[in-house]
């Protein structure tokens, strides 16, 4: 027994998706933790409002109380489909679905026009908090957020499909990188001997390392001082790059 739906197994065998990996779902902690605060206000302002004699005092607590009742009512609402809302990663594909099995979106590894996946640093006086994102754009210009609301092992699923994808997308960009003899990645473009760059190009013999962290891909290039450092929210299609490198004798060390 897999424990995932079989209209969603069968529904990917006809699709031509293969097997069902794994199913992944929202946190709602959220949403319940939001619910139970407007109802907490529900509860205060309706106390508050048998103690109140005055006309003016009674409209406005009773006011309150009923827009804290209907938040509190719409957050639970908004967490009940957020708990049945599953993305499912499949062989050849991503498969999307509200109440479980309602199929909203149908991915296909090679439907995938961009990926955004990256890491947002925030800072407070309790320390930083890193939090990750991932966004795509298919080819038919539609948009999905995979972390919005954040998913449980969203991270997992985030990395699969950015390496899945770009594996599918590579030899169309080795097309375009010949037909065109460049490919643009952001504030990044690669020809066919180099990489350039707001600080200037540089042939690929002339790169020492190139590394990839949480927030930051750096490309140290041989005698430069500093070396050619972008943030890896603006680079569209990193893995993508990442691959291409390779291919020139470029590998990146990781550490995400």
């Amino acid at each position: 027994m897999s424990g995932l739906p079989d209209s969603i197994e069968d529904a990917a065998r006809e699709i031509g998706f293969g097997r069902v990996e794994r199913a992944f779902r929202p946190t709602y902690s959220l949403s319940v933790t939001s619910t139970l605060i407007f109802l907490g206000f529900a509860v205060i302002f309706g106390f508050a409002t048998t103690a109140v004699t005055a006309t003016v005092g009674i409209v406005v607590m009773g006011g309150l109380t009923g827009a804290a009742v209907l938040l509190a009512g719409w957050g639970a609402v908004d967490t009940r489909r957020l708990i049945r809302r599953r993305f499912y990663l499949c062989d050849g594909g991503l498969l999307a679905a509200e109440d479980h099995t309602r199929l909203t979106h149908v991915i296909a590894w090679t439907d995938i026009a961009e990926v955004w996946r990256y890491h947002l640093r925030m800072y407070s006086e309790s320390g930083a908090t890193t939090m990750h994102r991932c966004r795509l754009r298919l080819a038919d210009g539609t948009r999905i957020n995979l972390e919005k609301p954040p998913l449980v092992d969203g991270e997992d699923l985030g990395e699969q499909v950015e390496r899945r994808s770009a594996s599918a997308r590579l030899p169309q960009v080795l097309a375009e990188l010949e037909s065109a003899g460049r490919v643009e990645f952001g504030p990044l473009t690669v020809t066919p001997d180099g990489i350039a760059s707001a600080g200037g190009y540089a042939s690929f013999s002339d790169i020492a390392v190139v590394r990839l962290r949480r927030v930051r891909l750096k490309i140290w290039i041989r005698g430069a001082e500093k070396p050619v450092s972008v943030q890896v929210r603006r680079v569209p299609n990193l893995w993508v790059l990442l691959l291409l490198l390779e291919r020139n004798g470029l590998p990146t060390e990781i550490d995400r």
